[in-house]
């Protein structure tokens, strides 16, 4: 049997489909080949490498080769654009801004038509008997981030 020399090719998941799906149809046509084929590898679970091999015993290296190119294409198209969102940031994806529980922002939306909002959250700050003292944090522009959790 003579040596077949398979040169390093990539065809990319979806090249490696077409050549399986060619290989196929080519078996089917030239039932002669398939026990030279299987004796390779399954054509399901056969390796790029291995699809290469059964091209060659097939003819349709030519194809196959054509397969290579369109992926080298694509792939150099792709290497060339830049990338416009990183993984981390996307446009689609806004950060809201968080409010603690019981802020003043809450009052504000439960105050009733006409009333301040400053008359309604001093009114619920003399109601409390324990007022906390407050606590400056410095600002790393993350407002929850610095503050210390209340459980």
């Amino acid at each position: 049997m003579e040596e077949i020399i398979i040169p390093k090719i990539r065809l990319g998941e979806a090249g490696r489909s077409r050549l399986k799906a060619i290989l196929s149809q080519c078996l089917r046509s030239n039932p002669g080949l398939r026990p030279i084929c299987n004796s390779i590898a399954r054509l399901k679970s056969a390796t790029v490498p291995q699809l290469l091999h059964m091209a060659g015993i097939c003819g349709c290296m030519d194809k196959a080769m054509a397969i290579a190119q369109d992926y080298q294409q694509t792939r150099a198209a792709k290497v060339g654009l830049p990338k416009l969102w990183g993984c981390r940031f996307r446009p689609t994806q806004s950060r809201k801004p968080r409010t603690p529980r019981g802020s003043r922002f809450n009052t504000m939306n439960l105050a009733p038509e006409g009333a301040q909002p400053d008359a309604v959250a001093s009114s619920t700050e003399l109601a409390s008997e324990h007022p906390e003292p407050v606590q400056q944090y410095p600002s790393n522009g993350d407002d929850e981030s610095n503050r210390p959790q209340r459980w």
